[in-house]
C-alpha cells in the first residue's frame, strides 16, 4: 500500500500520482479510512500564515507533493519551526486536543511526516479519532 491512496468513495486503490497536485485532496483518506481534506485545508491555511512573514518573490504556492523540509525543502529551520508552531495550533483549534508533530522521527528523510503536504496531511489523519 506504500505510495497509494485510498478513495474515499470506492474501495480501490490508486496510485499517488493519479492525484492533482493542484488540488486540496478532494475525498483522499488514508488506510485508515479517514478523510484528509479537511487536514489539508489547514496546512494550506497555516502555509497561508507563514506566507505573511514572507516576502512577495519568497511566497509559497501550497500543492499536495509540495516539499516542505528536506534537500528540495521550501521551508528554512526557522520556517520550519514557525510553521510547526501554527500548525499545532490550527489543529488544536480545529479537532480540540494538543499534538507535538515533532514526535515519531518527523524530519527523517526517508519515512519523516514534513516530507511533502500530502505526507504531512496523511500523519495528521493519524491522529484524528474517528
Amino acid at each position: 500500500m506504500e505510495g497509494c491512496l485510498r478513495s474515499g468513495k470506492e474501495d480501490t486503490v490508486k496510485p499517488k500520482e493519479a492525484e492533482s497536485s493542484d488540488s486540496v485532496g478532494g475525498n483522499f483518506t488514508t488506510d485508515g479510512g479517514r478523510d484528509v481534506a479537511e487536514v489539508v485545508s489547514l496546512i494550506y491555511a497555516a502555509v497561508a500564515e507563514l506566507n505573511l512573514q514572507r516576502s512577495e518573490n519568497e511566497q509559497l504556492k501550497p500543492t499536495l507533493d509540495m516539499a516542505l523540509f528536506g534537500d528540495a525543502g521550501n521551508l528554512d529551520s526557522l520556517a520550519l519551526a514557525n510553521f510547526i508552531i501554527i500548525m499545532e495550533q490550527k489543529f488544536e483549534g480545529r479537532f480540540g486536543f494538543s499534538v507535538d508533530l515533532t514526535q515519531q522521527d518527523p524530519f527523517s528523510l526517508a519515512t519523516g511526516h514534513f516530507q511533502t503536504v500530502r505526507s504531512l496531511a496523511t500523519y495528521i489523519s493519524s491522529l484524528v479519532p474517528e
